[in-house]
């Protein structure tokens, strides 16, 4: 799948770009994303790479003349024999797609000599989110990794009901200096671990902190901050901005290997996990490999870069 997938794609009148948004698709998109992705493309000029499980209609207004617009590129897993086993379940699947990306951008960073992955930044996107930020937000974001001292932002993700917001992406979130913001109850390992802080334990109990109160946290805090951020361990919220030269490092992966996990070794990675999957979330296990080969990484969640999950 290295086989200069990118560059094979990419019209000539297209611009190259050191700006790209990764994302995974089940469907066809929707006219607003239809239109959000013409948008970054066109006039924020960045790349977008979707890789989809079956071929993907597109719509028409990919078929004008895109002339100074940055590549709009869809792939499904057949046109790059991927394969994928059931035995790997769904985290297992997501993150062996997420690496396929990965690997393919930085091969395309290495081949291109008009890209400079030292200059350039990765939005990676969940596709299926009700809304994403507004496309000048995401652009502002990926210019604002390359600028200030963080390596990566987040997005304040929520579900909305009525008028309460809640916080959703527990899986991927850990505070800092170790605190897994996921239930007791659904983790693998369900007691509280070593370091801890007493106020982010959660459990069933009316008394831990809420997924409501989790979001009115990142907001509240993260206004105070001068970069408008709260610095945390891990976290997602359906989409997040990555300095290009960190996250296309060739050393960490999002994968896990299937005997790594049978192990279930609490001291590892797989403290993260939940019961559901029997596996942490794939975006916990890029991040603390990030953390291991280079002890500053620094990532936080933007409290102003709102995702919606769903609302009703």
């Amino acid at each position: 799948f290295r086989n200069n997938v990118l560059v094979a794609s990419t019209d000539m009148h297209e611009v190259s770009t050191n700006k790209w948004l990764l994302s995974l698709a089940d469907g066809k998109p929707s006219n607003e994303r239809d239109a959000e992705l013409n948008e970054l493309s066109c006039v924020h000029k960045i790349g977008i790479f979707i890789l989809s499980k079956d071929f993907m209609e597109l719509g028409s207004r990919y078929n004008h003349d895109r002339s100074g617009c940055a590549p709009i590129i869809f792939k499904n897993e057949e046109s790059l024999n991927i394969t994928l086993s059931n035995a790997a379940g769904r985290i297992g699947k997501i993150s062996h797609l997420r690496d396929v990306q990965r690997f393919i951008l930085q091969h395309e960073f290495q081949q291109n000599r008009d890209m400079d992955v030292s200059n350039g930044a990765v939005i990676v996107a969940d596709f299926d989110l009700q809304s994403w930020p507004s496309p000048q937000e995401i652009n502002d974001r990926a210019g604002k990794v390359l600028k200030g001292t963080h390596d990566a932002f987040c997005s304040n993700g929520v579900v909305i009901k009525g008028k309460d917001k809640k916080y959703y992406d527990t899986f991927a979130t850990i505070m800092l200096p170790d605190s897994f913001l996921m239930k007791l109850e659904k983790r693998l390992f369900p007691g509280p671990y070593e370091n801890e802080t007493k106020m982010f334990i959660r459990s069933d109990r009316k008394s831990s902190i809420s997924q409501e109160q989790i979001w009115k946290m990142f907001h509240k805090f993260g206004r105070k901050c001068s970069t408008g951020t709260v610095s945390v361990r891990s976290c997602f919220g359906g989409l997040a901005v990555y300095r290009a030269d960190v996250y296309l490092k060739s050393d960490c992966t999002y994968q896990l290997d299937r005997d790594f996990i049978d192990a279930r070794d609490i001291n590892t990675v797989m403290r993260y996990a939940n019961k559901k999957e029997g596996r942490p979330c794939e975006h916990v296990v890029l991040h603390e490999c990030f953390r291991s080969t280079n002890p500053k990484f620094h990532i936080a969640v933007d409290h102003d870069m709102v995702t919606v999950l769903k609302s009703n």
